[in-house]
């Protein structure tokens, strides 16, 4: 209950913040549909020159896009914004008062920050799915939601630790402005069907780099063309990636030299 309440007064500081400046808050928020539309037009006129991206019509490929937003939007506001704040923090100082306070260091590292703008996106976003799927034919039963929810979750924590574990570099080397770049490429590979890749490279962003579990892995399972042992698969893949960057962020954490000393 302690780390929960922690939790929601980091996001109510955060959502205050933004609030404070609405005319910043409802710009980024119009930018983000906006480029949103963008990607879904480009779709469109992607579609007028082929019949299919990788065996994938083009339904499919929106419904992919669809997951893919959902996912950029919920990294957005939930884990990115902390991420980002840890090498400005180690670079001023700054970061001593994370290692004085009595909680876990990666809980603080994690929730320093929320990114409110792309709150509207992701619910509205998450509303057009629902609406789609039925446009598709596609009724999916609450087993089904729940399968795709844990396969989502094991995505979102995968690529969470993995970033957690790349914001520990900052502790070898200060001036790392170039990895919130790195997450960006990384996700947005992640709106196209694995397919597209061959050979080694499938397998590389299939298993070890799981790009997959960003939209392809959620989308195949409510399309019916995987079952339920990728939701184990998923939750394995997540605790492996959990766990090493924990162990990468210990091992990290042993090269800070404080502010102080």
């Amino acid at each position: 209950m302690r780390y929960l309440s922690l939790y929601f007064h980091f996001f109510r500081v955060s959502l205050m913040a933004a609030l404070e400046y609405r005319f910043n808050l409802l710009v980024w928020t119009f930018l983000n549909l906006f480029w949103t539309l963008l990607s879904f037009v480009g779709i469109e006129l992607l579609f007028g020159q082929v019949s299919s991206i990788a065996g994938w019509p083009k339904q499919e490929i929106f419904l992919l896009l669809i997951i893919w937003t959902i996912f950029h939007d919920f990294l957005s506001i939930f884990i990115r914004p902390s991420l980002r704040q840890i090498s400005h923090l180690i670079r001023h100082g700054k970061f001593d008062f994370l290692l004085l306070k009595p909680v876990s260091l990666r809980f603080l590292s994690s929730v320093q920050d929320f990114g409110i703008d792309s709150v509207s996106r992701f619910c509205l976003t998450s509303v057009i799915l629902v609406f789609f799927l039925r446009q598709m034919g596609i009724e999916p039963s609450l087993l089904l939601w729940l399968d795709f929810t844990l396969l989502f979750l094991s995505g979102a924590i995968i690529f969470y630790s993995f970033f957690f574990a790349l914001a520990g570099l900052n502790f070898w080397f200060i001036n790392l402005f170039n990895l919130d770049d790195l997450h960006s490429r990384l996700i947005d590979a992640g709106r196209f069907p694995i397919d597209i890749f061959r050979g080694r490279a499938k397998t590389f962003f299939t298993y070890l780099l799981p790009i997959a579990f960003i939209a392809f892995f959620p989308a195949q399972i409510l399309l019916g063309r995987i079952g339920s042992e990728w939701v184990v698969y998923g939750a394995v893949m997540a605790s492996v990636f959990f766990i090493a960057s924990q162990l990468f962020w210990s091992l990290a954490l042993r090269s800070y030299s404080s502010a102080s000393s």
